[in-house]
C-alpha cells in the first residue's frame, strides 16, 4: 500500500494548493517541499517493476521525511 501525504496537482494550469499555503506546508516536510504526481507515479511503477525484489506486503509512506 502507498500512503502519500498532500500531493499538489494542476488543472488547467491552477495548482490544487495556492502557492504561498503551498510554500507554507513546504517548510514543514524535511525534504522541503511536497509531493508531486511524478513522486507517487515514480514509486508506484518501482514497486510494480523488476527492480522491486524483495518489498511486499507493505504500507510506504510518501511524505518527504515528514513523520507527523
Amino acid at each position: 500500500m502507498v500512503a502519500p501525504t498532500q500531493i499538489v496537482t494542476r488543472k488547467d494550469g491552477v495548482p490544487s494548493i495556492p502557492d504561498d499555503r503551498a510554500a507554507e506546508m513546504a517548510r514543514s516536510v524535511p525534504l522541503r517541499r511536497l509531493a508531486t504526481p511524478d513522486d507517487l507515479a515514480a514509486l508506484v511503477v518501482w514497486l510494480g517493476s523488476a527492480a522491486n525484489t524483495f518489498v511486499s506486503g507493505e504500507t510506504i509512506s510518501l511524505t518527504g521525511g515528514d513523520q507527523r
